[in-house]
């Protein structure tokens, strides 16, 4: 709030949602602050939830920023994105956190919100936040061409709680 990035009035909602364990995506422009979001989220939830964390490379920092909490860290530069997301789905774990979606990593996430975990929290930079599901789905599909985008789109209406929208001010 003393950011600007959500009012002072909604303060005390986003605490009490953040302890909710909902699967969440943040979705918007860039450098409108979906990580940042997500990252408050992330340290208002339990402390003693073990998180695994999913992105490229090393730009969210939760072991630093945050060294009480147990995190799994890993990357996917470099990696095929389907061997970390086994890893990570093997992982003991209490929810994921997937930050920038930019593919097949919307398969990861989905699918770590169906093996009876809750909690999912992804960012998404898109143009248009109101086509997210629709997008992530198209992701999907684009690295398993079997699939159908309408069954891929029924399948992330249903594992998704919750979507926030960020917005970039501009000046």
């Amino acid at each position: 709030a003393e950011l600007g990035t959500i009012a002072k009035e909604d303060t005390q909602f986003f605490k009490v949602f953040s302890k909710l364990s909902l699967n969440t995506v943040v979705a918007g422009h860039i450098k409108s602050g979906k990580s940042t979001f997500l990252k408050t989220i992330y340290g208002a939830r339990d402390p003693r939830k073990v998180a695994v964390l999913i992105e490229g490379t090393a730009e969210t920092f939760l072991k630093r920023d945050f060294p009480e909490r147990l995190v799994h860290e890993l990357y996917t530069q470099s990696q095929d994105i389907n061997v970390v997301i086994a890893r990570a789905l093997r992982l003991d774990h209490d929810y994921i956190i997937v930050q920038e979606v930019r593919g097949v990593e919307a398969e990861g996430a989905i699918a770590g919100t169906e093996r009876g975990r809750n909690g999912l929290l992804m960012s998404y930079h898109i143009t248009d936040p109101e086509n997210t599901t629709i997008q992530l789905a198209q992701h999907i599909v684009d690295e398993y061409p079997n699939r159908t985008q309408k069954n891929e789109i029924i399948r992330i209406a249903k594992a998704l709680d919750v979507g926030i929208t960020m917005e970039s001010r501009n000046g």
